[in-house]
């Protein structure tokens, strides 16, 4: 994000922080807008911009095993942040039953897995299907590297997968 900002420097007035951390105010003519400038940075930026880690897989799971009982076994881990990152888990041969864009800026990336208890939705934001290592199609087993969470949007809890990579089966 630091990377993003030093790109945007027009829509704050003040910007800092690290790797773990950032704060930011923005120019009252921008509040509506700084949110695009940070997309076009990250476009202008490409991988510059992305921060390389080891990649560390805690877990393999099935994805019926992502459930609510899971989600509140997660929940004990926590609080996640520096020095207690959250669990990264390979999802191994799951089958996308759909492959969605979305955002207004049409860059974020929505997959629906059917479960043994219906639909489970995993997304990541600022990549495209094509950016991932192997790209999701609809009814191709894939691998999954993802996070684990309970979300809230628009009001209502619902259980997400967010995704990290999708990678060959």
């Amino acid at each position: 994000m630091v990377k993003l900002m030093e790109e945007s420097t027009e829509v704050f007035l003040e910007h800092g922080g690290h790797h773990f951390s950032g704060g930011f105010s923005i120019k009252n003519d921008h509040i509506f807008t700084f949110g695009e400038n940070l997309v076009t940075s990250m476009d202008k930026l490409g991988e510059e911009a992305r921060v390389k880690e080891e990649v560390i897989i805690d877990a393999e799971i099935s994805i019926n095993d992502i459930n609510q009982f899971f989600i509140n076994e997660l929940t004990k881990l926590s609080p996640f942040g520096t020095g207690n990152r959250k669990p990264l888990f390979l999802i191994k041969n799951v089958k996308p039953k759909s492959v969605d864009i979305f955002g207004k800026q049409k860059d974020h990336t929505k997959i629906i897995f059917p479960t043994e208890n219906g639909t489970l939705e995993a997304i990541t934001f600022f990549q495209k299907p094509d950016s991932f290592t192997f790209t999701p199609k609809e009814d191709v087993p894939c691998n999954i590297v993802a996070n684990v969470e309970r979300s809230f949007f628009m009001g209502r809890a619902q259980i997400r997968v967010m995704i990290q990579d999708v990678l060959p089966v």
